[in-house]
């Protein structure tokens, strides 16, 4: 039986990708594991030899990889975080590491601009495949784009995670132990944060002086503020509440935002490529007199992306000229977009796979009643290495965040029904729903065949 495993981090980010390879492997006869990643590392040893698609191979999880290794399974991952990356080095170290590029069978990128930059950097003759997304398979998917819009709505993805939460110093460590094995940061690398801390901080600030101007001056305008799901939600809902021609957007979905919208305005926004994709005009604000840290702007956002550089722009976006999208360019940093007919990420990942993966008779997985003893042994384990932490060992450290805030927006847990909805969303046919076969583990996890 063939099996293809998909963790997933972050479901709103990662689910509708999830679900539309999914469909391109169980009508190939494969079945398809999928769930919140806690949900399934627990059972690595329970799973006969799979193909396991993972969101990223950071040096920090170089561990959990040789583990994979071990058991015989097939290592493949796109990363998710690939689509905007940073300015130095450290977008590149931060998420691959000679060792990770070495164990890992098949690796994926968004386009050929971050998959040269890794190559360049670790030297590397690994062959790196630049197959898009099958996220930005889902963007592109007709059912999913309505060209009918409010010329005059603009939707505002504001993006404070490190500023407008209480957790914005966590996520600064987290990079840093995602960045690194065994705590071994560099002193480059917290002095690049601090100043990618401040970019963020300054940002912020920058905004909440202009949007209230913003607001006021455009009245005949509907603005929407789409906040980070990790922010303070309370903060925006209290700061546009004397606006009429302003509302708050939580929706899951952005797709569903972009739709209402003409115009796109975030700040350092991986989002800015699926609103180019969409056809809005886009935009960032960061005020020219900060120019000594305009450089952690993303590289990708300074080649697409229009900057306002002051207040006078901003204030007068109706009447900014927007530059023409650069349609080599955007296709180099997100392949989906030179795709034409039916070919898509989705096709060119499951030909890869299945063409290096050896079928296994050997049906073994999770689902059967021993799998209560390995969630017994795992948070058991887990309970230690929180203890440890408490106790500052340096080793487990990042078990302090494992309980905080920082984490919650992630997965808010995903029922059979929802499940359902996403496939018919991603394209599943009415004929394949009476054949479709769901199974939901008791710790969450999904089993899919057709």
């Amino acid at each position: 039986m063939n099996k293809l495993i998909i963790p997933i981090e972050v479901k709103n980010r990662e689910i509708y990708g999830a679900i539309y390879l999914a469909i391109k492997f169980i009508r190939n006869k494969w079945t398809v594991y999928l769930g919140q990643k806690q949900q399934i590392f627990p059972f690595i040893n329970l799973f006969s030899k799979s193909v396991w698609f993972l969101k990223s191979i950071v040096p920090g999880e170089i561990s959990l990889l040789k583990k994979l290794k071990k058991r015989g399974h097939l290592i493949t991952t796109l990363d998710v975080e690939g689509l905007l990356t940073h300015n130095n080095n450290f977008g590149i170290t931060s998420r691959f590491s000679n060792q990770t590029i070495n164990i890992a069978d098949l690796i994926f990128f968004w386009g050929k601009y971050y998959a040269n930059r890794v190559k360049k950097y670790f030297k590397t003759k690994k062959v790196f495949y630049a197959v898009g997304s099958p996220i930005a398979d889902f963007w592109l998917n007709k059912k999913s784009i309505n060209k009918k819009f409010n010329k005059k709505t603009v939707l505002i993805a504001t993006s404070f995670t490190l500023s407008n939460s209480s957790n914005g110093n966590q996520h600064i460590k987290l990079m840093l132990d995602n960045s690194s094995y065994k705590n071994k940061h560099k002193k480059s690398d917290v002095e690049y944060l601090n100043k990618f801390k401040s970019f963020y901080q300054i940002g912020f600030e920058e905004h909440l002086k202009i949007l209230k101007k913003l607001f006021k001056k455009h009245k005949n305008y509907k603005f929407i503020i789409r906040p980070h799901p990790a922010e303070n939600i309370y903060f925006w809902e209290n700061y546009i509440k004397k606006f009429t021609n302003v509302k708050l957007d939580l929706d899951k979905n952005i797709l569903k935002s972009l739709n209402k919208c003409s115009y796109f305005f975030h700040f350092n926004s991986t989002s800015y490529i699926t609103a180019l994709f969409y056809g809005k005009k886009v935009a960032m604000y960061f005020p020219k007199k900060f120019a000594r840290l305009s450089k952690i702007i993303s590289p990708e956002i300074h080649m697409l992306s229009n900057i306002f550089k002051n207040e006078k722009e901003f204030l007068n976006f109706n009447n900014y000229r927007y530059k023409k999208i650069n349609k080599k360019t955007l296709g180099n940093i997100c392949s989906n977009y030179f795709f034409k007919g039916k070919q898509n990420s989705s096709d060119k990942i499951f030909y890869l796979i299945n063409s290096m993966h050896s079928s296994d008779d050997n049906q073994k997985d999770p689902f059967y009643f021993f799998s209560y003893f390995y969630i017994l042994i795992y948070k058991f384990k887990d309970l230690v290495a929180r203890i440890l932490a408490i106790l500052n060992f340096k080793r487990f450290e990042s078990a302090k965040f494992r309980d905080k805030q920082i984490s919650y927006y992630k997965w808010d847990g995903m029922t059979k029904k929802e499940i359902l909805k996403i496939f018919k969303e991603c394209g599943l046919k009415k004929s394949e729903f009476n054949k479709l076969n769901i199974f939901q583990h008791f710790n969450g996890l999904f089993k899919l065949s057709l």
